[in-house]
């Protein structure tokens, strides 16, 4: 009886083996199965070297166009600014008060003034008249005398 219980307990464990066997081998196959299909995939979905370039041609071109864009973008909102900042102004204000990033026009305008800090204090005398347009704190005669020493420069 002894020996029959021993047998019993090899045969189990040989039984077991050969299920840890089997299900071993169904992993590899199946491990196997799905690992191919995706390598075959990937090389389906990869580009031959001339798509690759096409496309590399056609994100450059896209690139080169946005940029175009841009640039021409920041010309019109530029010269808009400055039509729009020239109707902000009175008389001779106009000729001498230019906004960052001048235009040649204005240069030309300009040529009599070129003197140091005059483009700086114009700005602020400018900020501070539009400050107080409503009611001037400066005087006219003080106004007036500005305005003359803008002519002497």
């Amino acid at each position: 009886m002894l020996q029959r219980v021993a047998n019993a307990g090899r045969l189990r464990a040989l039984m077991f083996r050969l299920q840890v066997a089997r299900v071993l081998v169904l992993l590899v196959g199946l491990g196997w199965m799905v690992g191919s299909p995706v390598q075959v995939q990937a090389q389906a979905d990869s580009q031959s070297r001339s798509e690759r370039k096409a496309e590399e041609r056609r994100m450059k071109e896209a690139a080169k166009a946005e940029k175009k864009a841009m640039k021409e973008f920041e010309k019109n909102y530029k010269e808009l600014q400055e039509r729009h900042y020239k109707h902000q102004q009175t008389g001779r204000e106009k000729n001498l008060i230019v906004p960052e990033g001048s235009s040649t026009r204005t240069k030309r305008r300009n040529k009599n003034h070129e003197k140091g800090n005059v483009r700086k204090r114009m700005r602020k005398g400018q900020q501070k008249a539009r400050r107080h347009r409503d009611g001037r704190t400066v005087s006219w005669w003080q106004r007036l005398s500005v305005r003359r020493s803008w002519k002497k420069h």
